[in-house]
This record gives structure tokens, C-alpha cells and sequence, in this order.
């Protein structure tokens, strides 16, 4: 049956009952369980996708990145979620790109671009205003 905006609700109900019940989301890793709601996701919606809030790019320019920004990228091997908190030297060859002060993680940008730092596949979130 669907409701009044179209969403198949006994396909959802059967499909949160089976995907999302406690004692499922307590045996999956982080990445089962973004898979099942991405999944889920597109089939309720696929256009959400398109909205600029999930949108990503690749970091391919110095001056690309300003404070307060959304990054994702790899270090050793493992996915981090960041916000620019400061960037040195904005839109030159010196840019860096200061995420947590505290720790003093940082990333050159050039270095970034041309795949010599240890943080790869630099991504950085689409600003609404953009």
C-alpha cells in the first residue's frame, strides 16, 4: 500500500523490520548498516542523492577549501570525517588545511592534489551556497 506521497509503506515496514531491528544493527559493522540505509534510501528516493548536502568533490585545487568545510578522506587505510578549522596560505602552493588543532593533523594541499601525503582521496562537501 502506499501513502499519499507515493512511498511504498508495507515495503518499507517489512524491509525496517527485517534490515533494522535491534538485534540486526547490534551485529552490523558501521559500513553494513550505511549500505542498508543508502540502499534504502534509493529505493524511497533516489533524487536525495542529487541535493547538494550529499554531494562531495574531489580536491583538485589549492583555494578550494575554506574553514568550516566538510572533508572526507583516507589515512592508513582508514575513512575520516573532518571539518576545516583553519586554512594557511589560502589559494597558494603553500596551502594547508588545519582539521583538529588540538592533535595538530593537518594536510598540505599541493601534496594532497599530487598523491604524495598520507591523506588520499581529499574530498571536500559542496557548500549550499556554491
Amino acid at each position: 500500500m502506499k501513502n499519499e506521497y507515493g512511498l511504498d509503506t508495507d515495503y518499507f515496514t517489512r524491509l525496517c523490520a527485517r534490515e533494522f531491528s535491534p538485534d540486526v544493527i547490534r551485529r552490523q559493522t558501521p559500513a553494513d548498516l550505511a549500505r542498508a540505509l543508502a540502499r534504502a534510501a534509493r529505493t524511497a528516493c533516489a533524487d536525495v542523492f542529487r541535493e547538494k548536502e550529499f554531494q562531495f568533490v574531489e580536491l583538485r585545487n589549492a583555494g578550494q577549501i575554506k574553514a568550516g568545510d566538510e572533508l572526507r578522506f583516507k589515512v592508513a587505510g582508514s575513512v575520516i570525517n573532518a571539518k576545516a578549522r583553519e586554512v594557511l596560505n589560502p589559494g597558494t602552493e603553500h596551502e594547508e588545511v588545519i582539521y583538529n588543532r588540538a592533535k595538530n593533523h593537518y594536510f598540505i594541499t599541493a601534496m594532497a592534489i599530487n598523491g604524495i601525503s598520507t591523506h588520499k582521496n581529499v574530498l571536500v562537501r559542496i557548500r549550499p551556497e556554491d
